[in-house]
């Protein structure tokens, strides 16, 4: 199986240590969800497949860890593919940080309702349990507690409950927003407007769902 592991040392910047140290993708199919660590505690970028459970807990342990090294997980938008495991995650300790925005927060009702109409017995319906509604501000401050430098943002464009993770070393996570390079092919302007706004933020590499990262 492909995947990268990638050792960020600690950067200095403005007078404060910036700590994200590894990045491991969980591929599972063509999308990827990612753990990423910070000073003292991990976070999951995205739960997969209804069916990915066990590769999350294959390359937790992989990695040395254990469930209680990893406070919190964010979903990139809810599509199937995207919050699949999420209640099992969550049963195991992690948080879920749900962005604000109200369509993020009603997703969990329509991502329960296509499960009821297509079953799938390794499906654990999203509860409100362990769960933290969060804006971008509430959210760097849990970042920060554990180390990482970073913050929640919205960025419409596949989907409008699509939210990216920005860290202040420059890098995103985005789940399924378009290439840069396509950002004007979809006729939507919620992309380019999502682009601009990372780019302002000072994004300089991307770490997608489905392919490499680039830098934009």
């Amino acid at each position: 199986m492909y995947f990268f592991k990638r050792k960020l040392k600690p950067i200095q910047e403005k007078g404060r240590n910036i700590f994200v140290m590894k990045i491991i993708p969980i591929p599972d199919r063509h999308q990827r969800s990612y753990l990423i660590e910070g000073g003292s505690k991990w976070i999951i970028f995205d739960a997969g497949w209804s069916d990915s459970f066990q590769k999350f807990v294959s390359e937790i342990k992989n990695q040395g860890l254990h469930f209680e090294d990893i406070d919190y997980i964010i979903v990139s938008h809810f599509h199937m593919d995207h919050y699949g495991s999420l209640e099992l995650l969550k049963q195991q300790g992690p948080t879920l940080l749900l962005f604000s925005s109200q369509l993020q927060v009603n997703s969990i009702e329509a991502a329960n309702q296509f499960f009821v109409e297509k079953p799938d017995s390794n499906y654990v319906a999203i509860t409100r349990e362990n769960t933290k509604i969060v804006d971008g501000n509430l959210s760097r401050s849990l970042l920060k507690s554990i180390g990482i430098d970073g913050e929640i943002v919205a960025t419409k464009g596949h989907s409008d409950d699509s939210v990216s993770l920005i860290l202040d070393t420059g890098i995103a996570f985005t789940g399924n927003l378009p290439l840069y390079e396509l950002r004007d092919a979809y006729g939507n302007d919620d992309i380019p407007k999502s682009w601009k706004m990372l780019l302002e933020k000072g994004i300089t590499e991307i770490y997608p769902a489905h392919g490499q990262n680039y830098s934009p």
